[in-house]
């Protein structure tokens, strides 16, 4: 099976919604990218930056809209922590970390009190490996690849970079390291089409074209009652103003009021 569960989450009901709610996203490294079906939601990067979230009008009945991203410091580490709003059970990916993440928010209740999000790691199998290609040929190959599945792509490598294409320009053939990996992510018609994973390696004076499948996972509703009961509890954010340089006082004060009168 290509998944391990990362981390079960119960939501706080201040932030469930009617068929949405509101999840604070946390992470550590420079980069975060969230996209769902319908496309981008979160991209911050050392080149770009983009949130859906600021546009969301949905925004405005859950506590914390007006601090959209705030810091908090755990274990001697500062978190940055990105608000966005999910629909129920629908999946996102997330980008964080080093790692690729299927995201998802399910009820648990017949009630529709108890929420729970669910993340998993994706981890990666063989689709096709292409070996000894000539460095002339490399565009021949790629070209291939793009053309796999059908939709708009959106092509990440290290450190979060996005693009729309696969550019391998910065290969040279007289160097011996190898190529950065690219993560490739094709949507169509609302849906998450494919996750693959690009890697081209020197091999002498030739080049490996290797292309990974990260398949996405349905969880049962049986498996969803059992995962359930280990979700670790809702807890409510811990804005501090030393990290936090930009968010009023005042902010602060309305946003946990907002919190404890919706729960």
């Amino acid at each position: 099976m290509s998944m391990k569960i990362q981390k079960i989450k119960k939501l706080n009901k201040a932030y469930i919604g009617d068929g949405i709610v509101q999840i604070m996203m946390p992470y550590k490294e420079e980069y975060l990218t969230i996209l769902s079906g319908d496309g981008l939601l979160y991209h911050s990067s050392d080149d770009s930056y983009y949130n859906e979230y600021l546009e969301d009008q949905r925004r405005y009945q859950f506590p914390f809209f007006s601090i959209p991203v705030h810091r908090e410091k755990k274990n001697g580490n500062i978190i940055t922590y990105v608000n966005e709003i999910y629909e129920i059970a629908k999946p996102y990916i997330v980008l964080k970390d080093g790692k690729i993440i299927q995201d998802s928010v399910f009820c648990i209740s017949k009630d529709l009190k108890e929420y729970v999000q669910v993340q998993r790691v994706l981890t990666p199998k063989l689709f096709s490996m292409s070996k000894n290609v000539n460095f002339n040929e490399i565009d021949k190959h790629i070209h291939y690849i793009n053309s796999i599945d059908e939709g708009k792509k959106y092509i990440f490598s290290n450190g979060g970079v996005l693009s729309d294409e696969i550019d391998y320009r910065n290969i040279n053939e007289n160097e011996t390291n190898n190529g950065e990996s690219k993560i490739m992510i094709t949507i169509n018609e609302g849906l998450i089409n494919s996750i693959k994973g690009i890697k081209i390696d020197k091999n002498n004076n030739n080049f490996n074209i290797m292309v990974f499948d990260f398949p996405m996972v349905n969880i049962s509703q049986k498996k969803l009652k059992t995962i359930g009961k280990y979700a670790s509890p809702a807890l409510e954010p811990k804005i501090k103003k030393r990290f936090n340089s930009g968010v009023s006082r005042e902010q602060i004060i309305r946003a946990k009021t907002m919190a404890r009168l919706k729960n």
